[in-house]
């Protein structure tokens, strides 16, 4: 396309850096005028306190990040959080300056790039990166540098630029990953537009020299981890743990992928376009991809490279993650989709260059006499998305997560340690206590989402060693455990953890937390009121509506330790309106659902906490802690026959859960069912062998069901002889004493090879009438 003259269409050394400027101040005033004024949730507290103390954030670790968010904190402005979320704002804006370049590469106007990058800034996800710390800013830059380097490289054929496009590819890794399966891409499309590169030998070695160049800022990962800094996530200081941190080894078991079905894509897929619509507006977007059927009439090769980078960025992501359509992952996942829509920006432009010619030649007006006209068109599509979005990214008096760790703070005693569980409690107390210097006399036990041993082993260093040995390399519900047992100081969760073999202490809620105390010890309602009157939250923290999932995660524990006190104290009526308030901010959540269920139901309202479980598990159907407390709530209410599904689901993932053992029993009892009754009954027996009331109650129903007389009855399991127990032992419902540990019976071995009723009908010599 031929450039016609004038500064709309000038291409000039002097219009470019106009260009990019006049793009980025707007991007960057916008960022500003909304930006976090101090720690926000996710991330945000981890990144921040890395950045500060140049340490090693989770996996990959981001050291390139780390080092410019650490240059950002020398600034002598607001707090060490503003000046990091002022680096994604600066990111932010370097990313839409570029853009805008990329946008004039293809329509030639310095009007048409400008409005296309600026709809860019406003839209809803990048805009919502651009004022909090997070990495992702940094990650679009690259994209996008990428791309203006391949174009250059394909309009001027300068060797230099093809070297640091190699180099930007390698210190691109160091930020983010996602930028890893998009360098074949971009190599790839320029060697196959220029195959004479091909014959070049000395590329094939100075191309992967630079870009082992950008990659080697990795050493910073071993480098800053061997003098042990307090944010020291996986400890990479050796080549095998640099790997494992750079390579997400952590992460890898934990994935939540599911099976890739033609049904499960499909609704990924929609999701995504759905999302896509909403990031510019529906009407933008519509407009965008009718600019890349515009593109591929006007520069097919180029076409074709962006809309595999269109197609990368957004299904292969899809494909690539396979994450399940919950409102977690959905949320979570919504960054990685960033590049595609800074892709569909590009098209965008190209469609508002049609419509700037068309308009043109239809109406013969002169430059000057079209511009008011153009002005008018391009300030609709540049505020249309800044106000439709401007409620959902205003982060200016978000002080939320801050209040929550300073309250969480508050909740605990004088040298305490804390052992929180999720992101939204650890990061916001990590850069309270790291970087603004509070509560120095709190120990912060669990950082990474597991509990280092170093933790153990330097909390009794040059003390007198406790009796039981710490559980080096134990997991997390053992090692917290044990230090609720030996440490001798306060300890608090923010999650009720399952801790089997506790019996000294039990966990109570207090504040915002779960103390643990010593079983048995009353709570005083004065020292919760107290307490929670201690508390202080920024004006309008606590009044925000759901919709944000970082801050309704926050929300929803909040009406939670609300609800938990009033339940503690019989205020049921007050706990159960709490509870129902916190569903509301974390609904779609299924730990949410489960926690506010398995707190009615071990308060005694199991009836209550059936819908919150039942929404847990209509989530994940195979999530078995929900699985674990709804069939334990419908024991509870004896409606054995409803449950009979949750049990057997239960039992396939814990097959030693004596409860649901015996609910199944009773729920094959109720429905009438003898043949699957009489082996669940077995199964029963053979986990509690002397217990005179179960045998008595499998007895009574099977001599009811199929006669007194009865092979089966008879074949029952023997009552075992009552050994001797110890001294000061006592048998009990959870320790049935010596036989407890001997190995599941015959009748389990065999039920597991047989359909019940075809071995029933065997051992009665096929009795009619039994079912």
């Amino acid at each position: 396309m031929r450039a016609s003259a004038g500064v709309w269409s000038d291409l000039g050394a002097r219009v470019r850096p106009r260009l990019f400027f006049a793009a980025a101040l707007p991007a960057l005033g916008l960022y500003l005028s909304t930006l976090a004024p101090t720690v926000t949730s996710e991330d945000s507290g981890e990144l921040i306190t890395a950045a500060s103390t140049l340490g090693i954030a989770h996996p990959p670790g981001y050291p390139l990040w780390c080092v410019l968010g650490k240059l950002f904190t020398f600034l002598p402005l607001g707090t060490v959080a503003w000046r990091v979320n002022l680096l994604s704002a600066a990111l932010g804006a370097a990313t839409v300056g570029i853009l805008a370049l990329i946008c004039l590469r293809f329509t030639k106007s310095f009007f048409v790039s400008l409005v296309a990058a600026l709809a860019f800034a406003g839209s809803r996800s990048f805009w919502s990166q651009c004022v909090v710390a997070e990495v992702y800013t940094l990650n679009v830059f690259f994209f996008l540098l990428v791309l203006h380097l391949v174009l250059c490289f394909e309009d001027d054929r300068k060797q230099s630029l093809l070297y640091f496009t190699a180099f930007v590819l390698g210190l691109s890794l160091t930020n983010h990953s996602t930028m890893g399966p998009l360098a074949p891409v971009f190599l790839g499309w320029v060697f196959l537009r220029n195959p004479r590169l091909l014959l070049r030998p000395f590329l094939y070695l100075n191309l992967p020299a630079a870009f082992l160049l950008g990659l080697a800022l990795m050493v910073y990962l071993p480098l800053r981890s061997a003098p042990d800094p307090v944010l020291d996530w996986g400890d990479p200081e050796t080549l095998s743990a640099t790997l494992d941190h750079f390579f997400r080894k952590q992460y890898a078991g934990a994935a939540d992928a599911q099976p890739r079905t033609v049904l499960s894509q499909a609704v990924l897929v929609l999701h995504f376009l759905e999302t896509f619509a909403r990031e510019f507006t529906p009407a933008i977007a519509a407009l965008a991809l009718l600019g890349a059927l515009e593109g591929a009439r006007r520069e097919r090769g180029i076409f074709w490279l962006l809309a595999v980078l269109f197609g990368l960025t957004s299904y292969g992501f899809i494909w690539l993650l396979s994450y399940r359509a919950d409102r977690e992952c959905l949320y979570l996942t919504r960054v990685y989709f960033l590049p595609a829509h800074a892709v569909a920006a590009v098209w965008l432009a190209g469609t508002l260059k049609t419509l700037v010619e068309r308009v043109r030649s239809r109406y013969c007006m002169s430059q000057a006499g079209m511009r008011p006209f153009f002005a008018l068109g391009g300030a609709v599509l540049v505020f249309t998305p800044v106000l439709a979005h401007w409620k959902d990214n205003d982060q200016s008096r978000n002080h939320l997560a801050e209040d929550w760790g300073r309250n969480i703070l508050a909740s605990l005693k004088p040298n305490a340690i804390i052992l929180p569980s999720s992101d939204h409690s650890t990061f916001p107390l990590l850069y309270l206590q790291v970087v603004e210097g509070e509560r120095p006399d709190v120990l912060l036990g669990d950082k990474y989402g597991y509990i280092e041993d170093r933790v153990l082993l330097d909390l009794f260093q040059g003390k007198d060693p406790p009796q039981a040995a710490p559980p080096l390399k134990g997991t997390i519900q053992e090692k917290q455990k044990y230090l609720i047992e030996h440490s001798a100081r306060p300890v608090y969760l923010t999650t009720k953890s399952r801790l089997p073999g506790l019996e000294s202490h039990e966990l109570v809620t207090l504040g915002l937390v779960y103390e643990a105390v010593k079983t048995g010890t009353k709570p005083e309602d004065e020292e919760h009121r107290r307490l929670w009157e201690s508390f202080r939250w920024h004006p309008g923290s606590l009044e925000r509506l759901p919709g944000d999932f970082a801050e309704d995660l926050i929300l929803s524990d909040y009406h939670y330790a609300l609800g938990r006190r009033a339940l503690l104290f019989g205020r049921s009526e007050e706990g159960v309106r709490e509870l129902r308030v916190a569903e509301r901010y974390g609904f779609g959540i299924k730990e949410i659902h489960n926690n506010l269920g398995g707190t009615l139901a071990e308060a005694g309202h199991p009836a209550l906490a059936l819908p919150f479980l039942k929404n847990s598990l209509a989530i994940d159907p195979e999530y078995d802690m929900a699985l674990r407390n709804l069939s334990g709530a419908l024991f509870s209410l004896k409606r054995y026959g409803e449950a009979l599904p949750y049990f057997e689901k239960a039992l396939r993932i814990d097959p030693e859960n004596f409860l649901a053992r015996l609910g199944k029993a009773r729920g094959h009892k109720e429905r009438d069912e003898p043949a699957s009754a009489y082996f669940a009954y077995l199964e029963v027996l053979e986990a509690e062998p002397g217990s005179d009331e179960l045998r008595a109650e499998a007895e009574g129903y099977l001599t009811m069901a199929i006669g007194k007389d009865s092979a089966l009855v008879r074949a029952l399991p023997p009552k075992p002889e009552r050994r001797k127990l110890p001294e000061g032992a006592e048998w009990g419902e959870s320790n049935p004493g010596p036989a407890a540990a001997e190995p599941r019976g015959p009748w389990t071995e065999l039920l597991q090879h047989h359909d019940p009723m075809d071995l029933l009908g065997k051992l009665e010599g096929g009795r009619p009438g039994v079912r």
